[in-house]
């Protein structure tokens, strides 16, 4: 979304996916990442917002994790809850996972696009 160099690796995955789920944090990851670029100087706050607002047309479904999951798949698989919410999404409903982040990889095993 905010164009970034590993966009290309993931972009073939999201446009064949035929629906995405994701626990009810992941809109506010994706607008912490956009204001982290802006205190940084890397996008202007107008230009972040446009992006941001750019996910209201996303075929996205929010799905709400129960905390005591995450919290088990956490411990189980040494990943922060917030990580762990869509590891447990991805066993509960038996679908892939597309994530850069090496441990939530590791953890999802062959789950893992990537």
């Amino acid at each position: 979304m905010f164009r970034e160099p590993e966009a290309l690796r993931v972009l073939p995955h999201l446009l064949a996916a035929d629906a995405i789920v994701v626990p009810q944090l992941f809109f506010l990851e994706l607008a912490n990442i956009g204001r982290t670029k802006v205190r940084k100087g890397q996008i202007g706050v107008d230009d972040a917002r446009t992006l941001l607002s750019e996910t209201d047309g996303w075929p996205v479904h929010v799905l709400t994790v129960p905390w005591p999951d995450a919290w088990a798949a956490a411990l189980r698989a040494d990943l922060t809850v917030y990580d762990a919410s869509y590891l447990s999404i991805a066993l509960r409903e038996k679908r892939p996972i597309l994530t850069l982040d090496r441990a939530l990889m590791a953890a999802a095993g062959d789950r893992s696009l990537l």
